[in-house]
Order: C-alpha cells, then structure tokens, then sequence
C-alpha cells in the first residue's frame, strides 16, 4: 500500500523551537547543530542545500561596562549564560522576490548572536549556499 508521506535524511536533529520553516518558494530549511539543511519536498531525493555555520566572534550581547552601568541604578540583577556549542538557534524565510535570482532569502540567528543572511547559488551543481549579509555587523 502505498503512502502519502514522504520520507528525507537530514544530517542533524532540529534543537530549537524555530529550526523548521517553509518558504514560499516551497523549500524547507531544517537548522540543527551546525548546519543548516534545505530540502525541496518536490524532490526529497533529488538534490539539496545545505549553509554549514562557521564560528566568528561572538556578538557583545549582556557585556556590561563597569565603569558606567554598574553605578546605574536600573542595571537589575540578571545571569546570562551563553551556549558554548555553534548551532543555528532560529531560522525564517523573506517573501519571494528579495533574492536577486527572484527567491526567498534565508536568515539563521546562531547561538553566538549573530543574524546573517543566505541565498541559494546560480550553478545547479553548488550545494553550499551563499552568505549575502552579517546584519549583526550593522548593529
């Protein structure tokens, strides 16, 4: 008998609550430890993308300058704990149309707190997607 569903290998296990979305170009992106995988459920078998993250210096976030936001009277009492392992933490897609190919755009925010930006290559035969922006930067 056969099935409705279909069945695609990923490397890694999503993590994180936002580590699926769909695009309206009818991809899938799948974040898991350090890469993320892009499937076409049109072709689960058939060729993918993948967006391997690298690890950079870690976005400033919770650093606090002793000299003026200790004496600070509004500075509550707050632990922040950062993750040591690289993972895509979250992952959404642009409408179609903001890629320069006319596709959808794929932003993954990893666990060093950075936002960066990805579009899918032009060659056919390139599976790593290519970096557009590090939108942290422009913090």
């Amino acid at each position: 008998m056969a099935t409705p569903f279909q069945v695609a290998t990923v490397v890694s296990s999503p993590l994180y609550p936002n580590s699926i979305a769909w695009s309206e170009e009818n991809l899938i992106a799948v974040a898991g430890d350090q890469i993320v995988t892009i499937l076409n459920p049109d072709n689960p078998h058939g060729p993918r993308g993948a967006i391997t993250l690298t690890a950079g210096n870690p976005f400033p976030v919770g650093i606090i300058d002793k000299k003026k936001d200790l004496v600070n009277g509004c500075l509550l009492s707050t632990c922040l704990s950062r993750d040591p392992r690289l993972s895509a933490r979250s992952i959404a897609w642009s409408p179609a149309g903001f890629s320069s190919n006319g596709g959808c755009l794929l932003a993954v925010c990893t666990t060093d707190g950075r936002i960066k930006l990805y579009r899918q290559p032009y060659c056919e035969y390139q599976a790593e997607w290519i970096e557009v922006i590090d939108v942290s930067e422009l913090l």
